[in-house]
């Protein structure tokens, strides 16, 4: 496959092929004075930086790092960055803090190599100096010493080194200082103290002052350069400063209670994916490895040869590691998804393993003797011979000889790795290209993976940052390998920056312990830009933090999400930074970025990151006492010492002299130099008045016990004006001193206060109107402030004008309704003066009362006039007494008048043309409308209407008066309480109707056609003139009404209406004609009505029967159908029977003809034709429109039938049952139906036709 070629080509090139040299005028890479950079990352690694020299012509092919320690000049490469130019970075694992490290970069170019650059670090220098203890401290201090930095003063103390023998200075401590507090059980936090703790004073900081860097004296002395000006107790903090990450504490229950089961500094709060992690190997592998398979001889003959095994393992680190990176790298990219299952298995099957040894084996007392690291020793050796025989089957797998005494031991002799690997250490194919059996040598590496971290967990890893006195390089390493997970990246990269992994997953957080625990991280951060930076905490669970002492988010009670503040911060100074975070159960991770303007987010860079251990003896207790008095400082205060009000004069008992009595009074403090309360009252200060007159007045203690400094001043000014305040100590001016004051008029009088202004002689009802009150004090000046409560009052006493119409007197209602007072509103103009506006209602007579305070300005109580308002208003005009009538006669005229009034019932003052608008009409919908008018009165009182109007329209009426489209009121008296009402239009009216007019009376409900015999009512309906109904008939109505031949019977209603009950018995065309008093109405005569015939009737139709005729021959005969009155009827639907009996012989049978009607005279013919000779009975017999015939018997069953007397069909025949015709089939019997027939218990049976 494509991609297998590309592999094998890219591992030829890597670890066969030689590096070829172009010849070309180029140079080697040039430095120019350029130099690495070196931080500290964790405890005991250090990462190596370098910038881009020049190139010489040449592109730079890579960087090389060869180390050496305490200046013995045993250099060796421990990096090889060739073909790797973009890496600037490498970093040195498990170094000893004791010794001095020397570094020297080279650049690689075609050409060739460049110079070195150098630089040197020791670890120890960069630790902690928190064995330092504080020097020439003192208890306590006066606050107003000034601060002499470069000698060793009050305000500066000094550290000493913990270790003095060594190089003096290079240490780093911050001070902080606090309100008076004690370190908790852990040592890391200062609690402050509560009463009744013996040190405990009041708060003088609130929040602690942070952070003050130390000063190195070079001597082994540091100092703070920092002065304490405010007075009281405080706590000196001080902390010893370590680069390479955070303090961490970790607990095993979830309240960072007791002491933490763990303490180290973590280089970087973040977290890993686990994911990547299974693909990356551990150093402590390739530590291992490269034990293993050692390039490098051992050197130095003085070295013993436990230190020569240390040495190798440390240099043969590098190069195993730098093998696995590569080895890794392609690895991942044959076989990713193996790879990941297979170590997915493996982390399972070893952290099972891994716990069992622990709690199994472990013996952590072998790392602190000789005995226990040398059999430590002997079972390591033991091991790694095991591992080291599988790499040698592996390599003799693949065709590389192998010396017996190489294979031996990995530490009697070293293996040239690279040689022996070489090109025969690879199947060599058809096309010659070289391919490594990679995935073997993996499995070979997590092997040793796997013993390495058994070995660690079986004998345990040594606490603290430091190793324990002589275990060696050897002991460091090892540790190292098992106790960080030190993490190598797919790609290649080593990047120590990553070194603590906080995505424990299901693992152990604290210890053992993986769910309810705790962890706080506490150290300092540097911000590199003067910005607001925002932190975030990714936590699962919960998290706190702090940063500079803020508490920038409390997320202890909520769960699993990122969290986040800000806070600005100051480049380059110190924020000091605490973190808090619990697990409660489930998986645990947590995370902590940074961000800001020209930060990207990102993880905070472990050598931004700083631990800060107290040192011994801190905190230390300080007490600033205050110093000695300052004028300067000295502050004057009070509402007297810029101003103040003359005082009034008061009268003596018994006589009109006046005397000024009272003071007034301001205060001074007594301040030190540096600004603090003077605990002294021996001060005296001179206070000078310097104006519209001069004077001199001296301070006196507040309280002469309290020993405050707090004075006071007394004094007394008469007169009115500005004057310059000075105040001095000892002749010194105090601070702000002199001060302007300016002396103000005394307290208002209100008897020499005055009122102008129009508003304070008259006004117009209902229109706001206006005066002035000028407040001045007893000595009449006018004051130029408020003055306290200034009121005015208004008294109503008797209207001015009066109606001369007849009217009830409505003043009461109006008093009720409107009142007799007034009130004014005061608002405050400037210079002593307010502004009353006010607003009264009454026209007439008043007295208006202006106060000050409750007393009468000058003058008060003043006359007011009062004026009605300009418009009329309907609601409060009156009708005369009695007026409007309630009834009337349409056609006759109404006449009353009207009294115009104000909204406030005051009379108008004049008559405006027009104003009033009367009319008649029905109630809402408005109609049948009549108009009246109405005009001012001559002779009578202004505002005076006469109003007239002749109603047209009868019945119930509105009479409507309104003012501006708004109704007139009238008063009534209503009884039995004679109670005063007011009643507002519009006002029923009842208008009679005018006398009976034929002309406008009608008669309604007249037939189109009529039944000859049959009556239908008809209703007449009177009207007068006006065409208005009458409501009641009249004694001269004359009414006659005929229909044809007949006189119409009629009936008074006594309504206004008459009923006529219309018909007649002729059929025909005849007019409805009515008159009243000879005179026809409106609607008649009628024209001609047609009056049709009835049904046919038995009783008036007519046959023509024969008397006698020939047997055998047909003899025809006809009935004409005539109606009860005889109007022949036209009616083909009849059914006409003619029966004939014999009467001789009653076995002869019945003979029945029936009538045909005929289409020429619409009579009915009957063909008879008898055979048998004799006598016979006829009965005809009609059937026709009208009902059926019932017959009725006498009991439900139909057995005995009601037989009448008279009721014989035929001559001879017995007598027959009771029949009759019932035209409807709804019948009620309220009585015995028939007078031979029960009320109950009968039958009927109707027969007929439909």
């Amino acid at each position: 496959m494509p991609w297998e070629k590309v592999l094998r080509s890219a591992l030829k090139y890597l670890l066969c092929s030689a590096a070829q040299r172009a010849q070309i005028s180029a140079g080697v890479p040039e430095w120019q004075g350029l130099t690495p950079t070196l931080e500290k990352v964790g405890a005991e690694n250090i990462r190596l930086g370098w910038p881009v020299p020049l190139s010489g012509g040449s592109p730079i092919l890579g960087y090389h790092v060869d180390m050496e320690a305490n200046g013995d000049g045993s250099w060796e490469r421990i990096y090889d960055g060739t073909n790797q130019p973009s890496k600037l970075t490498f970093t040195a694992l498990g170094l000893h803090a004791s010794l001095t490290y020397n570094f020297r970069v080279f650049a690689e170019n075609r050409v060739g190599f460049s110079s070195y650059t150098e630089a040197s670090v020791r670890i120890s220098d960069l630790m902690a100096a928190h064995e330092a203890r504080p020097e020439s401290i003192p208890v306590s201090l006066s606050a107003d010493v000034e601060p002499h930095p470069e000698t060793q003063s009050w305000e500066a103390f000094s550290l000493a080194d913990e270790k003095p023998t060594r190089q003096v200075g290079g240490r780093r401590f911050i001070l902080s200082v606090h309100d008076v507090c004690e370190l908790d059980s852990t040592g890391t936090i200062c609690v402050r103290v509560a009463a009744p703790h013996p040190d405990y004073a009041p708060d003088v900081l609130g929040e602690p002052i942070c952070c003050i860097h130390s000063l190195d004296q070079s001597t082994g002395l540091y100092r703070f350069p920092y002065t304490l000006r405010k007075a009281g107790k405080y706590s000196l903090l001080v902390q010893a400063i370590e680069p390479g990450g955070l303090l961490g504490q970790y607990w095993d229950n979830q309240w960072l209670y007791g002491m933490p089961v763990v303490t180290r500094q973590d280089p970087e709060i973040r977290r890993e994916p686990r994911k990547e992690q299974r693909r990356e190997f551990s150093l402590g592998v390739t530590q291992l490895l490269d034990d293993l398979l050692g390039k490098e001889a051992r050197e130095g003959g003085d070295a013993s040869p436990k230190r020569e095994t240390e040495e190798a393992m440390r240099r043969s680190f590098q190069k195993a590691q730098e093998f696995c990176e590569e080895a890794q790298k392609y690895m991942d990219l044959v076989a990713q998804e193996e790879a990941e299952a297979r170590r997915e298995t493996d982390l399972k099957r070893k952290k099972a393993e891994r716990r069992w040894e622990m709690s199994e084996t472990a013996d952590s007392q072998m790392f602190f003797s000789s005995d226990g690291f040398e059999a430590m020793r002997v079972e390591n050796e033991a091991r790694l011979q095991q591992v080291h025989q599988g790499i040698v089957d592996v390599m003799q797998s693949h065709g590389k000889q192998v010396p017996v005494d190489q294979a031996a031991s990995p530490f009697a002799q070293t293996i040239d790795f690279k040689s022996s690997l070489g090109c025969t250490f690879i199947d060599q194919e058809d096309d010659a290209s070289p391919i490594l059996d990679f995935e073997r040598l993996l499995e070979r590496c997590e092997k040793m993976q796997a013993e390495l971290e058994r070995w660690g967990d079986v004998h345990g890893t040594p606490r603290g940052e430091g190793e324990v006195e002589g275990k060696g390089i050897t002991h460091a390493l090892l540790a190292q390998a098992s106790r960080h997970a030190l993490y190598i990246s797919a790609s290649g990269r080593r990047d120590a920056t990553a070194s603590q992994s906080f995505d424990w997953g299901l693992g152990a957080v604290a210890l053992y312990a993986s769910d309810y625990v705790s962890v706080r991280w506490t150290g300092f951060l540097l911000p590199e830009h003067s910005e607001e930076y925002t932190f975030y905490v990714n936590a699962d669970d919960s998290a706190r933090l702090w940063v500079n002492g803020v508490l920038l988010f409390d997320k202890w009670d909520e769960c699993c999400q990122e969290f986040w503040g800000h806070i600005a911060l100051t480049a380059g100074e110190l924020a000091s930074i605490r973190l808090e975070f619990r697990e409660v159960a489930g998986n645990a991770t947590l995370s902590l970025e940074w961000a800001s303007f020209s930060t990207p987010r990102g993880f905070i860079s472990p050598g931004q990151l700083f631990k800060g251990p107290v040192i011994n003896g801190a905190p230390v207790l300080l007490e600033v006492a205050t110093g000695t008095v300052s004028a300067a400082n000295s502050e004057a205060f009070g509402e007297y010492l810029t101003g103040a009000r003359c005082l009034e004069p008061e009268a003596q008992r018994g006589g009109s002299k006046k005397e000024v009595t009272g003071s007034r009074a301001f205060y001074i403090q007594a301040k030190d130099t540096a600004d603090n309360l003077l605990k002294s009252n021996q001060e005296v200060f001179q206070v000078t008045f310097n104006g519209p007159v001069t004077f001199t007045v001296v301070s006196a203690p507040v309280n002469p016990d309290a020993m405050d400094g707090l004075y006071k001043v007394e004094y007394l000014v008469n007169r009115a004006g500005t004057y310059r305040l000075s105040v001095a100590l000892n002749g010194m001016p105090i601070k702000d001193s002199p001060f302007q004051f300016v002396a103000r008029p005394g307290r208002v009088a209100s008897e020499w206060s005055t009122v102008q202004g129009l508003g304070s002689i008259e006004f117009t009802a209902g229109t706001e109107s206006e005066f002035v009150v000028q407040a001045k004090d007893a000595y009449g000046n006018a004051l130029d402030e408020e003055v306290g409560e200034v009121t005015a009052s208004i008294e109503w006493e008797n209207y001015d004008s009066l109606t001369t119409m007849t009217v009830l007197d409505d003043t009461p209602l109006n008093n009720a309704e409107f009142g007799r007072y007034f009130y004014g509103r005061a608002s405050y103009i400037g210079f002593g003066q307010y502004d009353i506006k006010y607003t009264a209602l009454r026209e007439g007579t008043h007295k208006l009362f202006v106060k000050i305070n409750g007393g009468n300005v000058y003058l008060s109580p003043f006359t007011l006039r009062g004026y009605p308002a300009a418009a009329p208003y309907g609601p409060k005009s009156l009708a005369e007494s009695g007026q409007p009538p309630a009834s009337g006669v349409a056609g006759d005229e109404i006449v009353f008048h009207v009294q115009l009034r104000d909204a406030y019932g005051n009379l108008l003052a004049s008559s405006p043309a027009g104003a009033i608008v009367v009319r008649v009409s029905s109630a809402p919908p408005v109609s049948q409308v009549d108009e009246g008018v109405c005009s001012p009165s001559t002779g009578g009182s202004t505002g005076l209407y006469e109003c007239r109007i002749t109603p047209t329209v009868s019945g119930e009426r509105l009479l409507s008066v309104q003012v501006d489209g708004v109704e007139i009121s009238k008063l009534e008296m209503v009884q039995p309480l004679s109670q005063l009402t007011v009643t507002q239009g519009p006002f029923a009216l009842f208008v009679e109707p005018a006398a009976v007019s034929p002309a406008n009376t009608a008669v309604y409900n007249v037939q189109s056609s009529y039944l000859a015999g049959a009556t239908v009512d008809a209703l007449v309906q009177l009207r007068d003139r006006f065409g208005n109904n009458r409501t009641s008939s009249s004694a001269t109505l004359l009414f006659q009404g005929r229909f044809g031949p007949s006189i119409l019977a009629f009936t008074d209603n006594n309504d206004g209406t008459v009923t006529v009950k219309v018909g007649t018995h002729l059929a025909g065309e005849h007019p409805l004609q009515i008159t009243l008093a000879g005179v026809q109405i409106s609607n008649t005569p009628t024209p001609e009505i047609p009056v049709l015939s009835s049904i046919a009737r038995f009783d008036g139709t007519d046959c023509a029967l024969p008397a006698e005729i020939i047997a055998g021959i047909q003899h025809p005969f006809q009935c004409v159908p005539r109606d009860t009155f005889g109007n022949k009827v036209v009616d083909n639907n009849l059914f006409i029977q003619a029966e004939f009996v014999n009467m001789d012989d009653s076995s002869a049978p019945v003979i029945t003809v029936d009538g045909t009607y005929s289409l020429v005279d619409d009579n009915y013919d009957f063909p008879l034709e008898i055979d048998k000779v004799g006598a016979y009975s006829v009965v005809t017999q009609l059937w026709a429109r009208g009902g059926l015939i019932g017959r009725y018997y006498r009991t439900p069953g139909f057995q005995s039938l009601v037989s009448l007397l008279t009721d014989r069909p035929h001559q001879g025949l017995a007598l027959f049952e009771y029949t009759r015709v019932d035209p409807q089939l709804d019948i009620i019997w309220p009585d015995q139906p028939v007078a031979t027939c029960p009320e109950d218990y009968f039958s009927v049976h109707w027969h007929g036709y439909l």
